[in-house]
């Protein structure tokens, strides 16, 4: 299993602790609303986005058995879909860092390479700017408190650097009595002009980080740069 979609099962986790979900779906849906514009498009997720919970008939994809049960517990219409043998989708959707969960340059660029074969018109990422990130930052995530009617849950993320390129990320889950640590999962930086190169070798027509636009994750409190890639197929 991809560290990313062990790293998706800790967001759903999180997600189900949360009080107000339907208020943490509707901050994210301008992502939908601005950048997802066309009429009855077709939409690919990849791993566990609480915006996939506004809609119906999509596909989804880098993800494990609890999402995908938790998806019919909610009673969603979705297809799980194998990205090495799919026909494009209009949008597709890789946040929280996607491509920072590799290896190797060569990993990342695969990543690359799959997703531009199942985009059709836009694909829509995060990433945080690495170039110009504090030491403090890369270190650790700012943590978030998830606070519900019953308890309280501090997620935490350490970065352990190994060298320059490359760290392993943990996850803390504190709750007081049953702390749980996930992870490592290896993770690697992700340049907004190395990702523009690549996506532009991969078929892409224009590369745009979004402003006024940002997301955060269910897990931190840092906020990550929308990027939006272009195709025309």
């Amino acid at each position: 299993m991809s560290d990313y979609k062990k790293y998706n099962n800790v967001l759903l986790t999180a997600y189900q602790k949360y009080a107000n979900t339907r208020d943490l779906v509707a901050k994210k849906q301008e992502i939908l609303s601005k950048l997802a514009t066309k009429t009855n498009a077709k939409i690919l997720f990849l791993g566990f986005n609480p915006l996939c919970l506004s809609l119906d008939n999509f596909g989804i994809a880098e993800v494990d058995e609890p999402v995908i049960e938790f998806l019919k517990e909610q009673g969603k219409t979705f297809t799980e879909v194998d990205l090495t043998n799919s026909q494009p989708w209009d949008y597709v959707l890789a946040m929280d860092e996607y491509y920072t969960f590799a290896e190797s340059d060569e990993e990342q660029q695969q990543l690359i390479r799959v997703l531009s074969s199942v985009t059709k018109t836009r694909l829509i990422t995060t990433l945080r700017d690495y170039k110009n990130l504090n030491y403090r930052d890369k270190e650790f995530s700012m943590p978030v408190s998830v606070v519900n009617d019953t308890d309280r849950t501090i997620y935490l993320e350490y970065h352990m650097h190994g060298g320059t390129s490359h760290w392993d990320s943990i996850v803390y889950e504190l709750d007081g009595e049953d702390n749980k640590t996930h992870g490592p999962y290896k993770r690697m930086p992700m340049y907004f002009k190395q990702l523009a190169k690549f996506s532009m070798d991969g078929g892409a027509k224009s590369f745009l980080v979004q402003k006024n636009m940002m997301w955060k994750g269910l897990i931190r409190r840092n906020f990550e740069h929308v990027i939006s890639i272009e195709y025309d197929k």
